[in-house]
């Protein structure tokens, strides 16, 4: 894991910072902040960033839960580039982790609602949104499931920066979608307030991701082969 500590020089709309990973989950770079070409004479500040030879084979943009825009380029030998683009106001910096073969992007300002247990880390694990298709370039949307507490009689109203889906009473929570464009406020809303009173009312918000299913250990427990080879294969 490497780790880059705010605050970082600002100037631009952004802040940028990169970070070069390689396939077996070493940080192969330090992260720097890039400054705008400068308006007045001379030369911009400049960070030398190292980063790994290679042609890049594949490039994903993916906006966190937090605002914070993720773009990922895959380099011919299985290495990987990833390139943070902070919002104006985060607060510090961001790690990057890499855990088998996932990715984990995590900011600074997220830490504590992950160690609180009322974010779902896989908000944060870049290779998962991008496999599920939750990169930029297939949704303009995040979607999430929030639960609140079992005290808690829910509202028809949600959060703000989120759009209701549907109700899910069995679990005394919501499913929601977050515009990618409207993160920033729906971040403000959940970090309002203590960690005891929340603004939100949401004990955890959740990834909505997907599943796929697999057969492998329930068609053999039904004795489907069995019947196939009797030859009961669905034929009318």
């Amino acid at each position: 894991m490497s780790s880059y500590p705010g605050p970082f020089a600002a100037g631009g709309s952004r802040r940028r910072l990169i970070a070069a990973v390689v396939a077996a989950g070493m940080i192969a770079a330090s992260a720097a902040a890039i400054h705008p070409t400068a308006a007045t004479a001379g030369p911009p500040p400049s960070a030398s960033i190292a980063t790994p030879a290679g042609t890049v084979t594949g490039t994903h943009t993916v906006t966190l839960l937090t605002g914070d825009v993720v773009t990922v380029r895959t380099l011919t030998g299985g290495k990987t580039i990833a390139e943070v683009d902070q919002p104006d106001d985060a607060t510090g910096g961001f790690s990057v982790q890499q855990h088998g073969d996932d990715l984990y992007v995590l900011p600074d300002e997220a830490m504590p609602l992950l160690t609180d247990d009322r974010l779902d880390q896989r908000l944060f694990n870049v290779t998962d949104l991008i496999d599920m298709g939750y990169d930029d370039a297939h949704t303009t949307q995040i979607p999430l499931i929030a639960t609140y507490p079992d005290t808690t009689t829910r509202t028809t109203t949600a959060p703000a920066g989120t759009t209701l889906v549907h109700d899910l009473p069995a679990i005394n929570g919501h499913a929601l979608t977050a515009d990618k464009k409207d993160t920033r406020t729906l971040w403000t809303t959940l970090t309002a307030g203590s960690s005891q009173t929340r603004a939100s009312g949401v004990t955890k918000l959740w990834l909505d991701g997907q599943v796929a299913g697999t057969l492998a250990d329930s068609v053999p427990q039904v004795g489907a082969p069995e019947a196939w080879e009797a030859g009961y294969d669905g034929d009318g």
